[in-house]
């Protein structure tokens, strides 16, 4: 979500409606102590990722209308958060 604040904000939006969000990394790979030992270096777009980047319910048994309610949820939200949180979708052929 650009601009501070907005990640959060369609958080609480979507836990409002019962949808589930996880912010995995809330630090760039490259600013954990795991890998400190590393050369330091500037990755500008990763740092801005980790503060906007918000994941949404996606996997293989995910149903049509579990991935509708992600939809209607972030409806009333605004158009730029609305098109982030419904672009995900499996790359994959899903059974039935």
């Amino acid at each position: 979500m650009p601009g501070p604040g907005r990640r959060d904000a369609l958080r609480q939006h979507l836990a409002a409606a019962g949808i589930n969000t996880e912010i995995y990394y809330p630090l760039p790979l490259h600013h954990q102590e795991c890998f400190g030992h590393l050369t330091p270096v500037e990755l500008p777009v990763a740092e801005q990722f980790a503060g906007e980047v918000v994941s949404i319910p996606v996997f293989p048994e995910l149903t049509d209308a579990e991935t509708g309610r992600s939809r209607q949820a972030s409806r009333p939200f605004p158009d730029e958060c609305r098109e982030a949180t419904v672009s995900a979708r499996p790359p994959f052929n899903r059974r039935r």
